[in-house]
């Protein structure tokens, strides 16, 4: 689809997306360069300095910032009239579509820089903005087409988000397969990446019932020749519904070994390019029925491959910028920093088994879990999950552990806990626009007493010894930590006999997607605990991570996982005065 002059209201609600704030503000960050954006009339919008500050024209203010880059937003600078950062000259690159001048990009030369390496800085965001534009203005057309699947249109603009901040190729082809599989009926995908160099086109990602015995095989593929060669060529869409039908230069046997895995029919091959310019194909084959792809299904997936397309071009261009190799090792250091802050290991008190443990989506993660030896001699127990999965939520989460922490040598009732927690979180998380979600239990083992509150936080389930005993819902009210500056929560208490099993999660446990994008749920989780009745909760909670894993299904259960997943699991085991073992 063309860019028209009749849409410039859509071009100005992308120019304002979180999506290319947080662009332009990780382009600055890599590139070292001082990044500003201007719409068309020339109109400041808002920038980013490579020294971490920033600044905003008051009239843009936009929607609400994600975690992803509002750390560096600080407060709305007072309207300046031309570029926010001064001190060096201004390079300007416009954004246009069709002669038309839809945006500015400018860049701060400062000091012996390159302006050659600027200029390249910004023909990249100005190239990487156009294409943004353009996919939108597809969606746009396509949305008219599929108001009947909603999920479906859901799923495009979720694609894009979850492309928006990853530079990791792999990652994205992952993804992108993924997201095709569940909203376009097929049993097999593939996407395939052109090498420039020697003109082959390499897999980079499968997904699906391909018989690959594990890693993907090493295929390579002339681009000259074949099917795949002609989608290169033509730079358009390919529907195969019987081989017989192919022209015997398309033919199977003009493929090299290892590529007949993708051609069962119906077979459709979609390019992936960026200004005509061919980046590789996505491909769907093997239908459930061998029914006929229709012509919506074939725009719905050349939609996807658009935003694959400049996903996969963005994380070409941003690592000539940055070795990403040295952004790997930093965020493997965090990540560990990060894991060994959880407990190492379990408390070992009589009349009481523990064990816990917490998956993260990402390197880094917004889940937590801990547990308390208090001076009263009772126990705590929290499960914390704080709302994204950036860096930002990992060390905001690292903060609050400190404050958990602090508060409950000195807080005995759960409900007060949680209050104050509420009000010293407040101001940081209203600041970085999250919340925190949380369940907090005591736990005394000389009357078996459980106490408990919670903060918007899911239900724990509590198993009774006895064998015909229906699960519990353990639950409190209470809303996220962080939502209102003063909150109150409700307690509770409820006795625990020996045997009882309580099992504490977070969300991404029971939102685990598997192959045909059903959730994990609450019946599996209940029947995966219910596996390890009478053994130690080491062992329930080791057949709780299997059952998800097996849920998950293909070679890297957890690499598509979208959400952290933590479960902590308390068994009582006797009601006695506590005391530690040696």
């Amino acid at each position: 689809m063309s860019w028209q002059r009749g849409e410039p209201d859509s071009a100005g609600e992308i120019l304002l997306a979180d999506e290319v704030k947080g662009f332009l503000e990780e382009l600055s960050a890599l590139s070292g360069f001082s990044l500003s954006l201007f719409d068309g009339s020339g109109r400041f919008l808002y920038g980013f300095s490579a020294n971490g500050r920033a600044g905003r024209a008051g009239p843009a203010r936009g929607p609400a910032r994600p975690a992803a880059w509002s750390r560096r937003v600080l407060l709305p600078a007072p309207a300046p009239p031309g570029p926010c950062f001064r001190g060096g000259s201004s390079v300007i690159q416009e954004v246009r579509l069709q002669e038309e001048r839809v945006a500015e990009v400018r860049g701060v030369l400062q000091g012996s820089a390159d302006p050659s390496a600027l200029r390249r800085c910004l023909r990249i965001a100005a190239e990487w903005i156009a294409g943004r534009i353009r996919a939108q203005s597809d969606l746009d057309s396509l949305s008219g087409e599929i108001l009947n699947k909603y999920e479906e249109l859901a799923l495009l603009y979720e694609l894009g988000d979850e492309m928006g901040s990853i530079f990791d190729t792999g990652e994205i082809c992952r993804i992108v397969l993924n997201k095709a599989l569940s909203v376009i009926g097929a049993r097999k995908a593939s996407l395939l990446l052109l090498d420039a160099a020697d003109r082959r086109l390499r897999l980079a990602a499968w997904a699906g019932s391909i018989a690959l015995g594990g890693a993907p095989p090493e295929v390579l593929i002339d681009a000259g020749k074949g099917v795949w060669g002609h989608v290169v060529k033509t730079g358009r869409a390919l529907v195969v519904e019987d081989l017989a039908d192919l022209p015997e230069a398309l033919s199977p046997q003009e493929e090299p070994e290892g590529a007949e895995l993708f051609l069962p029919v119906p077979l459709i091959l979609s390019p992936l390019k960026v200004k005509e310019k061919v980046l590789g194909i996505l491909s769907l084959a093997d239908r459930p029925g061998r029914s006929a792809y229709q012509a919506g299904e074939l725009k719905l997936l050349s939609a996807i491959s658009a935003q694959a397309a400049l996903a996969i071009h963005n994380s070409l261009l941003v690592r000539e910028l940055q070795e990403n190799e040295r952004i790997r090792k930093e965020m493997e250091i965090a990540g560990e920093i990060q894991e060994n802050l959880l407990p190492r290991r379990s408390p070992r008190l009589e009349g009481v088994d523990l064990a816990g443990r917490c998956v993260s989506a990402k390197r880094l993660g917004g889940d937590a879990y801990d547990f308390f030896e208090m001076p009263d001699g009772k126990l705590g127990v929290v499960v914390a999950d704080v709302s994204g999965h950036s860096v930002g939520s990992a060390i905001l989460m690292s903060f609050v552990r400190g404050v958990l922490r602090t508060e409950a040598l000195r807080t005995r009732s759960p409900a007060r806990l949680l209050e104050a927690v509420n009000k010293l979180l407040y101001e940081d998380l209203c600041a970085s626009e999250q919340f925190l979600t949380m369940s907090y239990f005591t736990y005394d083992g000389r009357d078996g007493v459980l106490t408990y509150s919670c903060a918007g936080h899911p239900p724990a389930v509590l198993l009774r010894a006895e064998r015909r005993a229906e699960p519990e819902l353990i639950e409190a009210e209470g809303m996220a930590i962080g939502l209102v500056p003063a909150a109150d929560f409700e307690e509770k208490q409820i006795p625990l006999h020996p045997g009882d099993v309580l099992a504490l999660y977070t969300d991404g446990v029971l939102d685990a997607r598997g192959a045909q994008g059903e959730p994990f749920g609450l019946d599996r989780f209940v029947s995966a605990l219910r596996s390890g009745r009478g053994r130690g909760s080491a062992e329930i909670l080791e057949r709780v991570f299997d059952s998800v894993r097996n849920h998950l299904a293909g070679p890297d259960p957890w690499a598509c996982q979208q959400d952290d997943a933590t479960v902590v699991i308390f068994q009582a085991s006797g009601r006695r005065r506590r005391k530690r073992i040696s």
